[in-house]
């Protein structure tokens, strides 16, 4: 994030990443069951920033401000996951 000097105001540096990952959403029961597909582009100690893929066919359940998600990422070279817990901040 910017400010209108073009001086960054994030706590933690952000790293480009590029991969594809996958977002599972908890439901009301508090299980993560509910899957959404994207690309991260960048990632830091604060967050990671996801662009969504929507398809017009596909009804995907509404993301929340405030939503408990689970962020599964590959790990480059190694056929693992780096699996994230965290909350949706700002959608």
């Amino acid at each position: 994030m910017e400010n209108w000097d073009g001086e960054e105001k994030r706590r933690y540096p952000r790293y480009p990443i590029n991969k594809s990952v996958q977002l599972k959403l908890q439901d009301d029961l508090g299980r993560y069951l509910i899957h959404h597909y994207g690309y991260g582009e960048n990632i830091g100690l604060g967050g990671i920033y996801v662009k969504l893929l929507r398809y017009k066919e596909v009804k995907c359940p509404e993301i929340k401000e405030g939503a408990k998600v689970q962020v599964r990422i590959p790990v480059w070279g190694a056929e693992q996951y780096l699996e994230l817990t965290g909350q949706v901040v700002w959608y």
